[in-house]
């Protein structure tokens, strides 16, 4: 009998204080626990929007938990999943903290709360499940596990989708999630335009920091300096500093030092690292000796990391490892597996390390980890030449923040508009997120680069507002007598800007003659709003229609403060509408938190303000202020705006796909578009979904988006970026930037190099397919991949009707081959084909990396003899089967007697090399997890990128466009590849 109340008792002990579980700093006096910014977070429900630009419902806000507990533990749908979505360090994963322990305070033992960290996935969900309950007391098997799943009893919140360590444990969470509809689950993610959402349909977004909830966190925490920074903080960039409760933590924590403010993210994380190093330090002692170079050793730890692993978690060993290296580097003379050990525990005793199980390390937060490898690349720079730092940094998702922060250290101009010139050659979106990062100094420059890129008018306002920077307003606004569609994504540009006068804008937009830039520039002016905008949003609502009124008193809601109360009070008197008077009234109660009329006339006497003469007939002890008409009925749902697809089990080929798209018949379209996913993303199937993305049919074409987002690869970027000048609708070009953002997350890099390029740079694999074989080459992909090298195998990358033969040349050229030598892999004409061609080019014997299975006979001298025999065999044999098919029958025959005769002749000499080679054996690398082969190769491609790299300012300067290539045909890219060699489907190496 399991006894769930030690559980219970554990986690409620484990997670008394959980304000500090995520938290990298220890607030003084715990003062946190009574006043946390998370008191007051609301999340907001993410409507599906289609491309008409309607909604199937409005959006709902609701006090995090509450929302949270609506959608999972309280919701009657068929699918009790939710996906909490937010910026870094807005408070998600400690909001699932305090979730869990308020739920285990609860006792409830049909809904027993479990908390996951996704990061943390090896090998299943229903291990980490395991793990959890052990470490509180409670060991169940996986069948057991499985019954409570099955009957419902568990609550899990997994956090960290966006933190998931590679592709494989992804699909293991979606087959989980989608095997388990009506157990409650919560998931955690960064924003959905990077990470998708495992087709969860209930979205909730963090909201902002309320400016009130900013004002009495500040004051709280800061007491008397509480008003000083209040007073900075009117500096539009550094109120984007506090809307996070992360970062508003942060700055109060600096600033409680020397009252000075930092001018950006970068210089906060710089000053409150530095501060955290000077208390850490102070009287302590090192098990190390490491407190000289902590700062230096936590920025090398933290860049390895992010260049190896595409988690914020690394192994033991591999830390170990990282520190002897960064140890050498430094001239330490004592690098010993000891000290490696000390050193780390005492970053972990004294600094933002911790463990996060018994085998890894991770920091405290992904974004301490993504700061120190800012400063680390930042030290860098210099040395780096224009290609390395495209197709090395600039081209992967996982160093866009550390490059981010690392433009608001830059000091040296050139540089800066260097790394945001080369990024627009890399990706345009890209490009305008970091020209908006560099020195304000600068972005009129960086800006204008982006306001003159060759693409659309629509696509160029989407880019000046992904800039974030106040100088693309006056750009911007220069468009506004544009079409209705370029209107309103000029309004979400102002919205990303958020900037006074950005905000100034949007409010005169409320005026507009088209209702839906009315209704956009309202739902921006929600999540964006200032106390400072209440007079120009009063002026408004005097004049505005009953729709926008409403749209107003939300915003005032939000805005939640007291200086409203006189102004909402007048307004109650000037309307005529019931509702819109109830309305006015619920928040007027939830800023004063008086409930009823009589306390509001009592108010209103102290105040020296006028009760409303509306109130008067209906003033009483009893009658609430927001409760004096009837209450609102239901909001009015679109109801579902994709219909359900029929199950037509006819369409079994492709064939049949064909036929039915080009039905008069919706629904037999969308259901040949859903049934497209089934068959391989050949260039017939993309054209078909090309063609249904122009579908009149609203149902056919979200469909082909959704699918679009789950079947795209890095190899259709290029015709997917070529719909966009065609665009003239906005919902269909966020449509379409979605469907990019999901193939550079599920590829975690945002474009593709051209293969001709990249051999130097790739780590290629060569064996023969076979159970052995394909075991040790699916384990060194996950090693490799482990190792910060991304994988690309057989059917992932040589793409359909692919030149198999001009592939296996390229694996010839490599500068890095890892061989799985079998038996089959001597006596495949296609393997030997691989291995003669890699011995052709120069240094064979530094390139190769073999493996030798214990089947390959290549120690005993008879036994190599045999396969030279055996060539001897094949070629006689199919000489002797030309001779007697006849001239006729020759074609291509004869290359493959030539390859047999020259494999006849080369097997025994590069045998020979192989056997001389120190390899090891195969059970070591299996306990070592490849560890020493990885180490090797990574010393080859270092080797050879010092050889062919020359410092950055030795290359010639670059023009501000000259490296933007054709927009239609754009700059493709990536670093660290391994490729696998694969052969046609219909044909396997034999």
């Amino acid at each position: 009998m399991v006894n769930w109340q030690l559980y219970f008792d554990s986690i409620q002990e484990s997670y008394q204080k959980w304000w500090q579980v995520d938290t990298i700093i220890r607030v003084k006096n715990d003062w946190f626990s009574n006043s946390s910014p998370l008191e007051d977070l609301q999340v907001e429900t993410v409507p599906d929007e289609t491309f008409l630009g309607k909604k199937d419902k409005q959006p709902q806000r609701l006090e995090i938990l509450a929302g949270l507990r609506k959608y999972s533990l309280d919701s009657d749908d068929s699918d009790n999943h939710v996906l909490l979505q937010g910026k870094p360090g807005s408070g998600k994963s400690t909001a699932l903290v305090r979730l869990l322990f308020e739920e285990a305070g609860k006792r409830d033992e049909t809904r027993i709360p479990v908390f996951i960290k996704l990061r943390s996935h090896k090998t299943s969900t229903i291990a980490l499940i395991h793990n959890f309950l052990k470490s509180h007391k409670i060991y169940l098997n996986d069948p057991e596990i499985d019954r409570l799943l099955f009957e419902n009893q568990l609550f899990v919140m997994l956090d960290g989708v966006n933190e998931l360590p590679s592709e494989e444990a992804t699909k293991e969470v979606k087959v989980f999630r989608d095997a388990h509809p009506k157990v409650p689950m919560v998931f955690t993610t960064r924003d959905l335009g990077i990470w998708g959402n495992l087709g969860i349909e209930t979205r909730l977004t963090m909201q902002p920091l309320t400016e009130g909830r900013m004002r009495s966190f500040v004051r709280g925490y800061l007491e008397d300096k509480g008003e000083k920074l209040l007073n900075q903080l009117n500096n539009e960039r550094l109120k984007k500093l506090g809307e996070t409760p992360l970062f508003l933590l942060m700055l109060c924590f600096v600033y409680d030092e020397n009252e000075k403010i930092p001018d950006n993210l970068g210089e906060t994380f710089r000053r409150f690292t530095r501060q955290h190093y000077k208390q850490s330090k102070a009287d302590v002692t090192t098990l190390a000796d490491s407190k000289l170079l902590w700062s230096e050793s936590l920025e090398y730890l933290a860049f390895e990391m992010t260049k190896r692993k595409d988690k914020p978690a690394i192994g033991i060993r591999e830390a170990k490892s990282i520190i002897r290296e960064f140890l050498q580097e430094n001239n330490e003379n004592n690098y010993s597996t000891t000290r490696q050990c000390l050193w780390l525990s005492d970053l972990e005793n004294h600094h933002l390390i911790q463990k996060l199980d018994e085998d890894s390390i991770e920091f405290h937060h992904q974004l301490i980890q993504e700061y120190y490898a800012a400063e680390y690349l930042l030290q860098q720079l210099q040395k780096l030449n224009d290609r390395d730092l495209q197709w090395r940094y600039l081209n992967y998702l996982k160093w866009t923040e550390p490059i981010a922060l690392m433009l608001g250290l830059l000091k040296d101009k050139e540089l800066a508009l260097k790394v945001v010139r080369l990024a627009l050659a890399v990706d345009f979106g890209l490009g305008a997120r970091l020209a908006g990062e560099v020195d304000p100094l600068w972005q009129e420059e960086t800006v204008q680069w982006v306001a003159e890129l060759p693409v659309s008018p629509l696509y160029r306002l989407y880019l000046l507002g992904k800039t974030g920077s106040e100088k693309a307003h006056n750009i911007l606004c220069k468009n506004l007598e544009s079409s209705l569609d370029e209107k309103i994504a000029i309004v979400r540009a102002l919205g990303n800007i958020s900037s006074e006068k950005s905000r100034g804008t949007l409010i005169d937009l409320l005026k507009d003659q088209e209702t839906r830039v009315c209704l956009e520039s309202a739902a921006i002016l929600e999540q964006i709003s200032h106390s400072q905008d209440i007079p120009s949003l009063i002026n408004i609502f005097k004049i505005a229609n009953e729709a926008i009124k409403f749209k107003i008193i939300d915003i005032f809601e939000i805005l939640n403060d007291p200086k409203l109360i006189s102004a909402l009070l007048d307004l109650i008197d000037g309307e005529k509408d019931g509702f819109l008077i109830q309305r006015i009234g619920y928040v007027i109660k939830n800023i004063t938190n008086i409930d009823t009329l009589y306390k509001l006339k009592d108010y209103c006497d102290e105040q020296g303000l006028n009760f409303p003469s509306h109130y008067k007939p209906y003033l009483d002890k009893e009658n609430h202020l927001y409760n004096i008409i009837p209450s609102f009925g239901k909001i009015r749902s679109y109801g579902p705006l994709v219909r359900a697809i029929p199950k037509l089990s006819k369409y079994e080929s492709i064939e049949d796909i064909f036929v039915a798209i080009n039905s008069s018949d919706e629904e037999i379209r969308q259901a040949a578009i859903q049934q497209s996913e089934n068959f391989p993303l050949r260039d017939d199937i993309l054209d078909l979904l090309l063609q249904a993305l122009n579908d009149k049919d609203e149902s056919v074409y979200l469909t082909t988006v959704n699918i679009f987002k789950k079947i795209a690869t890095l190899e259709t970027l290029s015709v997917l970026y070529q719909r966009i000048p065609k665009i003239t609708s906005i919902y269909q070009l966020y449509d379409l930037i979605a469907i990019i953002a999901s193939v550079q997350s599920k590829t975690k890099q945002y474009s593709l190099e051209p293969m001709e390029n990249a051999s130097e740079e790739q780590v290629f694999i060569s064996y023969a397919w076979g159970e052995d074989s394909n075991e040790i080459a699916d384990k060194l992909q996950t090693a490799f991949q482990n190792a910060g090298l991304t994988i690309i195998r057989d059917k992932t990358h040589l793409g359909y009707k692919g030149d198999i033969k001009k592939f296996m040349e390229r694996i010839g050229q490599g500068n890095c081959v890892l061989i799985v030598i079998s038996d089959k892999y001597l006596k495949s004409p296609n393997c030997m084909f691989e291995l003669i061609e890699i011995a052709k080019n120069k240094d064979f014997y530094d390139r190769i990396f073999p493996v030798v299975l214990p089947d390959a006979k290549i120690y005993n001298p008879k036994d190599r003899a045999k396969y030279t025999q055996y060539w001897e065999t094949q070629s006689k044999e199919l000489e002797e089967t030309m001779k007697q098919g006849g001239l006729a029958n020759l074609q291509g025959i004869t290359d493959d007697l030539n390859l047999y005769t020259e494999i006849r002749n080369q097997i025994a000499p590069l045998i020979d090399t192989l056997k001389n080679m120190n390899v090891l054996n195969l059970d070591f690398h299996r306990q070592e997890d490849f560890e020493t082969i990885i180490q090797e190769v990574q010393k080859q491609l270092e080797r050879t990128y010092s050889e062919k790299n020359s410092p950055l300012e030795n290359s010639n300067p670059v023009a501000p466009l000259q490296v933007i290539q054709n927009f239609y045909g754009p700059v493709y890219g990536v670093a660290g590849n391994v490729q696998g060699n694969q052969i046609n489907q219909r044909e396997e190496k034999e």
